[in-house]
């Protein structure tokens, strides 16, 4: 699988490029603090460590990191020879993500709401603020997170087209969620219509915000429009 910098990054300015990437994982995160505080249920890959937190004693942000960990270890074990250990970088984006999903559960804390059309607003609101930071993430091409990655994995070594791919990993993660739920819970929890919703939505919205987004970053980057990398297929969930 190819690793190291994403096809058609830009060149230069590391600095600026790091930092945008780093202000989209903390949107991203606030995304992820307003869905989880509806109470409808969150975006599919933040469904397992999204329930775990829910028995209490592990925070989401911590159990996000855990998962990354996970996801990248998964990498290893399927390209083996072929996986890049640059791509352990992914580690600690997974870590500063969680970083700041705990913060930004710390700061979303008064949204606490109880009306269900208010409990819409904030999956609507938070799927909304997750599309513009996932974009956001990917527009100075500098890493790729590890759900990312691990999607990329499984397509290079089924054969399957990553489109695809991604969805079926989607539906995993909802269905890990579940029997996570089910063996602490005995019934599912934080599985809910939102969780359908946010995974339509958000891919949705990145695919509209994208584009323009994209030319705008390729001025402040001082290429020419038509010097714009090619796009890649960001991850449409969190």
């Amino acid at each position: 699988m190819r690793g190291g910098p994403i096809p058609g990054a830009y060149e230069g300015r590391l600095g600026l490029r790091y930092l945008v990437f780093a202000v989209g994982m903390f949107v991203m995160a606030i995304g992820i603090a307003i869905t989880a505080r509806a109470t409808l249920g969150t975006t599919p890959i933040s469904t397992p460590p999204y329930v775990v937190s829910l028995g209490g004693g592990i925070t989401l942000g911590l159990a996000t990191i855990v998962m990354h960990v996970g996801f990248v270890a998964l990498q290893i074990a399927l390209l083996r020879r072929e996986f890049e250990w640059i791509q352990l970088l992914q580690v600690l984006v997974g870590v500063g993500f969680g970083v700041f999903i705990d913060a930004a559960m710390v700061l979303t804390g008064w949204f606490r709401p109880e009306a269900y059309w208010l409990q819409w607003v904030g999956v609507l609101v938070g799927s909304a603020i997750l599309a513009v930071g996932i974009t956001v993430q990917f527009l100075p091409k500098v890493l790729m997170n590890a759900g990312e990655g691990t999607v990329a994995a499984l397509a290079h070594v089924t054969g399957v087209r990553i489109g695809t791919m991604k969805i079926a990993f989607d539906v995993t993660l909802v269905g890990i969620g579940a029997v996570i739920s089910l063996a602490m819970f005995g019934r599912i929890e934080g599985i809910r219509e939102g969780t359908l919703v946010a995974m339509f939505l958000v891919g949705l919205i990145v695919g509209r915000i994208l584009p323009p987004l994209t030319q705008w970053f390729a001025r402040l980057m001082h290429q020419p429009p038509g010097d714009t990398p090619p796009e890649i297929a960001p991850d449409m969930s969190a």
